[in-house]
């Protein structure tokens, strides 16, 4: 089975595929597109072509496959890696998922129903400055700019490019997989 290995530093997400509180997952695309760019649309395994509009000179650019794969794909999910303090050793925590679907879009785009299902828990969403708002994408702004934020562009308000996909947990062990 073969697989495409994704490295997260948020364990928390991590935890929540592993207890099935989330099975969305929310990353910027890397490198973000220039200025007038559209979409992205999947066209084999190794390539998705992006389609720019209103960029002089430029119509078609290829941009990096989605760190996802494709649906179908079978995607390990792990930590970068933590030293535990007690006894001095690397670990890394993992978690396999099947790609369900995986889309481009806006950061401000993604759904309230796929907010939720990042591990949002909507009663806790609550911005100092903006108070008590109720709704999950909200969460997903504040967490989105706790993990993201200091990178210039990347900012929730600046609305940067993001795959979105819904993983489904597999149970298998590494032996499994790399047959």
């Amino acid at each position: 089975m073969p697989t495409k290995t994704l490295t997260l530093s948020n364990e928390a997400t991590i935890r929540g595929i592993l207890d099935g509180s989330v099975t969305v997952l929310v990353l910027p695309v890397e490198p973000q597109p220039p200025e007038g760019f559209n979409t992205v649309q999947p066209q084999t395994s190794d390539a998705v072509f992006a389609i720019y509009e209103g960029v002089p000179g430029a119509s078609k650019a290829v941009y990096p496959v989605s760190p996802f794969g494709q649906p179908g794909d079978v995607v390990r999910i792990e930590s970068n890696g933590k030293v535990s303090q007690r006894k001095k050793l690397l670990f890394t925590l993992a978690v396999y998922g099947r790609t369900k679907s995986v889309r481009c879009c806006r950061v401000g785009d993604v759904t309230e129903d796929e907010a939720l299902k990042t591990g949002v828990r909507w009663h806790e969403c609550y911005i100092p400055t903006e108070g008590f708002r109720g709704r999950p994408t909200c969460f997903l702004q504040s967490n989105w700019n706790a993990t993201h934020g200091d990178t210039p562009g990347m900012e929730y308000e600046a609305n940067p490019w993001v795959w979105v996909a819904e993983i489904e947990r597999l149970e298998v062990d590494d032996e499994t997989v790399s047959n």
